[in-house]
Formats: C-alpha cells, sequence, structure tokens
C-alpha cells in the first residue's frame, strides 16, 4: 500500500534525547508503514519510524546508514 504523504515536504526538528534531527509530515498515519521511505523530489530522504495524531515521523537516511555501518 502506497503511503499517499510519501512525496510530501518535511519540517525537521531534534529530538530531545541525544538533539538528533527527526523528520516530520503532516498526513494519514498508517499501520505497518513503519519501514517506508519518505521521497522529495524522487530522492529518498527518511525512513518511517512512527506515527500518530497525522504526524509521521521518519529518521534521516544519514542516520540509518550511520547506524548501519557502525
Amino acid at each position: 500500500k502506497e503511503n499517499k504523504i510519501s512525496n510530501f515536504d518535511y519540517k525537521e526538528y531534534n529530538t530531545s534525547i541525544k538533539h538528533l534531527p527527526i523528520l516530520t509530515v503532516d498526513g494519514e498515519v498508517l499501520n505497518a508503514m513503519s519501514g517506508g521511505g519518505l521521497l522529495v523530489n524522487g530522492e529518498l530522504v527518511g525512513v518511517q519510524s512512527a506515527g500518530a495524531n497525522n504526524k509521521v515521523h521518519y529518521t534521516p537516511g544519514f542516520q540509518v546508514i550511520e547506524f548501519i555501518n557502525e
């Protein structure tokens, strides 16, 4: 199932823990979409990590790559 917000612009915030960035998009939260990508202008910029109350949260792509490489 395609996430209808996968191509929308995002806002970037810092988390309260370690002040890491998180990307947030306004839109429908779909169950079982964790791990889905956030595409902006055809480029993958984040991976869905959470969502509630019409806010979908994505981990920035660079953080995922850093985690894998560690």
